[in-house]
């Protein structure tokens, strides 16, 4: 395994034997399955913080849903009173349009009716009220 010292020159480890050599023989094999230190703190420092973050979200978990709750509560609070506004506003024309269609609905049910009973008229009672 090839290292390097603090001064940037190259050593030769034998992991095997433990011994080093400033010139690479053939029994030294590059090995890439092996981690240098900076490679080894780099792996510890990420999963460290990776813990870290985990850790925090977990203990700030019930915070969090309560401020997503608060948010989708305006937001339907909102809405709901947008449609409020919205019905208020409208709702002479609403009650115009309602009321013109059941008087429609009632004029032809009774023209219907009457026509009904003027093509039988042999056969319609009627019924007079006297005054007691």
């Amino acid at each position: 395994m090839m290292n390097r010292t603090k001064e940037g020159d190259k050593f030769y480890f034998n992991i095997n034997t433990m011994e080093y050599a400033w010139e690479r023989t053939d029994d030294i094999v590059k090995d890439n399955g092996l981690l240098t230190r900076g490679e080894i703190q780099n792996v510890v420092g990420d999963v460290t913080a990776a813990y870290d973050r985990e850790a925090l979200f977990k203990s700030n978990e019930p915070f969090i849903i309560k401020i997503q709750a608060l948010g989708r509560c305006y937001l339907v609070r909102k809405a709901f009173k947008t449609r409020l506004e919205f019905m208020r506003a409208q709702l002479p024309a609403i009650v115009t349009l309602q009321s013109w269609y059941k008087g429609q609905k009632q004029k032809q049910k009774y023209r219907e009716r009457l026509s009904g009973l003027k093509s039988h008229e042999d056969k319609a009672i009627v019924v007079c009220l006297s005054p007691q």
